[in-house]
């Protein structure tokens, strides 16, 4: 028995479809037209992640300077130099560079650095026990348990150059510090 198969007829090659150049033009010009729209949105939204994270880590740097002193037990300073837009976090009273675990950050071109005359009173009955001299570098000091020292700052305000501004406060309670943007800043 013989059988036949029939091949199918050969099937025509497959038609090619392709943009053509007006079309890939039109594209190109609507993607830099949406691009030209969203980039000064981006460049604010930019600016403001730059604020946000000096501010979260300046943040950080509180707990982690609580953490390290109740660790190590020997204070630590959180400290704030507005002139020169750096600050850092280091044992209190460590020679320059002596201190391994120091950490020193420099502010973004765009930042500012203030940090309020305000201290916390002292709970000691000689209220110059913890006064700092008149030029020392604006401080927060954490105690060998890991308390923030009643001399440290109250407040610390990281601004941008459009004056939007965070400021890291000192909490009711005093144990810790928090971030508020200045539109939800109390009012004094």
């Amino acid at each position: 028995m013989t059988s036949s198969t029939a091949h199918p007829p050969p099937a025509e090659p497959p038609s090619r479809r392709a943009f053509t150049l007006v079309e890939l033009l039109l594209v190109l010009a609507l993607l830099a037209i949406g691009a030209s729209l969203s980039a000064p949105r981006l460049a604010t939204f930019f600016r403001g992640r730059t604020l946000e994270n000096e501010a979260r880590r300046l943040l950080s740097l509180t707990h982690l300077g609580a953490a390290r002193a109740a660790s190590e037990g020997k204070p630590v300073s959180l400290w704030l130099d507005a002139s020169s837009g750096r600050y850092g976090l280091s044992l209190v009273g460590a020679a320059p560079g002596t201190d391994p675990r120091a950490h020193v950050f420099s502010l973004d071109a765009d930042l500012a650095l203030e940090a309020s005359p305000d201290r916390r009173e002292p709970t000691h009955a000689d209220p110059t026990f913890l006064a700092s001299p008149p030029n020392a570098t604006p401080n927060i000091r954490f105690e060998p348990d890991g308390t923030i020292e009643p001399g440290s700052l109250l407040r610390v305000t990281l601004r941008q150059r459009d004056d939007t501004a965070i400021d890291l406060v000192l909490t009711a309670d005093g144990l810790r510090y928090e971030l508020l943007r200045h539109d939800a800043r109390p009012r004094s």
